[in-house]
Protein backbone atom coordinates (compact mmCIF):
# COMPACT_ATOMS: atom_id res chain seq x y z
CA UNK A 1 0.00 0.00 0.00
CA UNK A 2 0.98 3.35 -0.72
CA UNK A 3 1.77 5.61 2.44
CA UNK A 4 -0.11 9.12 3.03
CA UNK A 5 -0.02 11.16 1.76
CA UNK A 6 -0.26 9.72 -2.43
CA UNK A 7 -3.11 9.67 -5.05
CA UNK A 8 -2.83 6.49 -4.99
CA UNK A 9 -4.89 5.92 -2.24
CA UNK A 10 -8.21 7.80 -3.79
CA UNK A 11 -10.16 5.50 -5.33
CA UNK A 12 -13.51 5.50 -7.34
CA UNK A 13 -14.69 1.81 -6.18
CA UNK A 14 -16.32 -0.83 -8.29
CA UNK A 15 -17.25 -4.36 -7.71
CA UNK A 16 -18.79 -8.00 -7.70
CA UNK A 17 -20.65 -9.11 -5.46
CA UNK A 18 -21.88 -12.99 -4.04
CA UNK A 19 -24.35 -14.90 -2.16
CA UNK A 20 -23.89 -18.22 -0.46
CA UNK A 21 -26.94 -19.11 1.10
CA UNK A 22 -27.16 -21.15 4.33
CA UNK A 23 -30.53 -22.44 3.73
CA UNK A 24 -33.37 -23.51 1.60
CA UNK A 25 -32.98 -25.43 -1.52
CA UNK A 26 -29.83 -23.32 -3.10
CA UNK A 27 -27.54 -23.86 0.23
CA UNK A 28 -24.13 -24.16 -0.38
CA UNK A 29 -24.74 -22.33 -4.26
CA UNK A 30 -22.59 -19.48 -4.37
CA UNK A 31 -24.44 -16.99 -6.85
CA UNK A 32 -23.58 -13.82 -8.48
CA UNK A 33 -26.29 -10.43 -7.37
CA UNK A 34 -25.44 -9.32 -11.13
CA UNK A 35 -24.95 -5.95 -11.20
CA UNK A 36 -24.52 -3.68 -7.83
CA UNK A 37 -25.40 -0.13 -7.97
CA UNK A 38 -24.53 0.70 -4.88
CA UNK A 39 -23.14 -1.37 -1.59
CA UNK A 40 -22.37 0.39 1.90
CA UNK A 41 -21.54 -1.21 5.48
CA UNK A 42 -22.97 0.99 8.57
CA UNK A 43 -21.42 0.07 12.28
CA UNK A 44 -24.01 0.16 14.96
CA UNK A 45 -22.66 0.93 18.04
CA UNK A 46 -24.16 1.72 21.80
CA UNK A 47 -22.24 3.57 24.28
CA UNK A 48 -23.26 4.10 27.44
CA UNK A 49 -22.06 7.19 29.66
CA UNK A 50 -21.13 7.56 33.28
CA UNK A 51 -21.22 10.43 34.93
CA UNK A 52 -19.22 12.41 37.74
CA UNK A 53 -21.71 14.35 39.92
CA UNK A 54 -19.22 16.59 41.84
CA UNK A 55 -17.78 20.01 41.47
CA UNK A 56 -21.19 21.58 40.69
CA UNK A 57 -21.66 19.90 37.23
CA UNK A 58 -21.95 16.28 35.99
CA UNK A 59 -19.05 15.84 33.70
CA UNK A 60 -18.63 12.47 31.88
CA UNK A 61 -15.83 10.58 33.03
CA UNK A 62 -16.06 7.24 31.22
CA UNK A 63 -17.53 5.66 28.24
CA UNK A 64 -17.70 2.27 27.31
CA UNK A 65 -19.25 0.16 24.33
CA UNK A 66 -22.52 -2.07 25.34
CA UNK A 67 -23.20 -3.25 22.08
CA UNK A 68 -21.79 -3.89 18.59
CA UNK A 69 -23.33 -4.59 15.06
CA UNK A 70 -23.06 -4.19 11.61
CA UNK A 71 -25.57 -3.64 8.30
CA UNK A 72 -24.90 -3.64 4.99
CA UNK A 73 -27.28 -1.87 2.29
CA UNK A 74 -26.81 -2.70 -1.92
CA UNK A 75 -29.35 -2.20 -4.22
CA UNK A 76 -29.24 -4.27 -7.42
CA UNK A 77 -30.27 -3.64 -10.65
CA UNK A 78 -31.25 -6.55 -12.18
CA UNK A 79 -34.20 -7.85 -11.56
CA UNK A 80 -34.29 -11.49 -12.00
CA UNK A 81 -36.25 -14.20 -9.93
CA UNK A 82 -33.36 -15.20 -7.54
CA UNK A 83 -32.62 -11.40 -6.96
CA UNK A 84 -36.25 -10.65 -6.35
CA UNK A 85 -36.80 -13.40 -3.65
CA UNK A 86 -34.13 -11.36 -1.16
CA UNK A 87 -36.53 -8.68 -1.12
CA UNK A 88 -39.95 -10.58 -1.63
CA UNK A 89 -38.89 -12.88 1.39
CA UNK A 90 -40.17 -16.11 -0.60
CA UNK A 91 -38.34 -19.02 -2.38
CA UNK A 92 -38.46 -18.75 -6.57
CA UNK A 93 -40.51 -21.33 -7.86
CA UNK A 94 -39.55 -22.50 -11.59
CA UNK A 95 -42.76 -23.22 -13.62
CA UNK A 96 -43.14 -24.70 -16.66
CA UNK A 97 -43.14 -22.21 -19.17
CA UNK A 98 -39.85 -21.25 -17.83
CA UNK A 99 -41.63 -18.35 -15.81
CA UNK A 100 -40.99 -18.34 -11.72
CA UNK A 101 -43.39 -16.94 -9.33
CA UNK A 102 -42.50 -16.63 -5.60
CA UNK A 103 -44.78 -16.41 -2.73
CA UNK A 104 -44.20 -13.22 -0.88
CA UNK A 105 -43.13 -13.47 2.57
CA UNK A 106 -43.69 -17.26 2.82
CA UNK A 107 -39.61 -17.69 4.10
CA UNK A 108 -39.20 -14.68 6.39
CA UNK A 109 -35.13 -16.05 6.49
CA UNK A 110 -32.36 -15.56 3.98
CA UNK A 111 -28.98 -16.21 5.61
CA UNK A 112 -25.40 -17.09 4.64
CA UNK A 113 -22.50 -15.58 3.17
CA UNK A 114 -22.07 -12.14 1.33
CA UNK A 115 -19.44 -11.04 -0.22
CA UNK A 116 -17.93 -8.38 -1.76
CA UNK A 117 -14.88 -8.22 -4.48
CA UNK A 118 -13.71 -4.64 -5.03
CA UNK A 119 -12.83 -4.64 -8.58
CA UNK A 120 -11.94 -1.06 -9.64
CA UNK A 121 -8.97 0.19 -11.65
CA UNK A 122 -8.39 3.30 -9.42
CA UNK A 123 -7.39 3.27 -6.29
CA UNK A 124 -6.79 0.45 -3.76
CA UNK A 125 -9.17 -2.44 -3.78
CA UNK A 126 -11.70 -3.11 -0.77
CA UNK A 127 -13.14 -6.06 -0.34
CA UNK A 128 -15.99 -7.10 2.41
CA UNK A 129 -17.57 -10.80 3.85
CA UNK A 130 -19.57 -11.58 6.18
CA UNK A 131 -22.49 -14.11 7.72
CA UNK A 132 -25.54 -12.39 7.08
CA UNK A 133 -29.81 -12.08 7.18
CA UNK A 134 -31.67 -9.90 4.17
CA UNK A 135 -34.11 -7.91 5.10
CA UNK A 136 -36.41 -5.85 2.60
CA UNK A 137 -35.66 -2.15 2.44
CA UNK A 138 -38.08 0.31 0.38
CA UNK A 139 -39.87 0.05 -2.09
CA UNK A 140 -40.07 -1.97 -5.07
CA UNK A 141 -41.47 -0.28 -7.87
CA UNK A 142 -44.00 -2.71 -10.58
CA UNK A 143 -44.49 0.81 -12.28
CA UNK A 144 -42.58 4.41 -12.48
CA UNK A 145 -43.37 7.63 -14.24
CA UNK A 146 -40.11 8.06 -15.18
CA UNK A 147 -37.91 6.56 -17.17
CA UNK A 148 -35.59 5.26 -14.30
CA UNK A 149 -34.26 1.60 -13.81
CA UNK A 150 -35.75 -0.71 -11.70
CA UNK A 151 -33.72 -1.64 -8.50
CA UNK A 152 -34.53 -3.82 -6.16
CA UNK A 153 -32.99 -2.57 -2.49
CA UNK A 154 -31.74 -4.42 0.35
CA UNK A 155 -30.77 -4.73 3.35
CA UNK A 156 -28.54 -7.14 5.50
CA UNK A 157 -27.93 -7.71 9.76
CA UNK A 158 -24.45 -8.73 9.98
CA UNK A 159 -24.08 -11.84 12.33
CA UNK A 160 -21.82 -12.58 14.13
CA UNK A 161 -19.15 -15.36 13.24
CA UNK A 162 -17.99 -17.93 15.13
CA UNK A 163 -14.69 -15.66 15.87
CA UNK A 164 -17.10 -12.68 17.27
CA UNK A 165 -16.67 -10.80 14.12
CA UNK A 166 -18.95 -8.72 12.48
CA UNK A 167 -17.59 -9.50 8.43
CA UNK A 168 -13.96 -9.18 7.34
CA UNK A 169 -12.48 -6.44 5.15
CA UNK A 170 -9.67 -6.82 3.01
CA UNK A 171 -7.71 -4.23 0.66
CA UNK A 172 -5.68 -4.48 -2.18
CA UNK A 173 -2.92 -1.99 -3.95
CA UNK A 174 -4.35 -0.24 -6.83
CA UNK A 175 -4.74 -2.80 -10.07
Amino acid sequence: MASSPSDKNYSIPTGTGFFTPSSGADVGVRRSLGNIVNFTISAEVTTKEHTKNSGGKRTVDKKIITQVGATAKFTLDEITAANLEYFALGFREEQSDGSFIIKGLSQTQFEGFLEVIGDNDTGSQVDWSGDVSFIPSGDFSLIKDNDDWSVIAVEATVQEDSDGDFGTWAIREEA
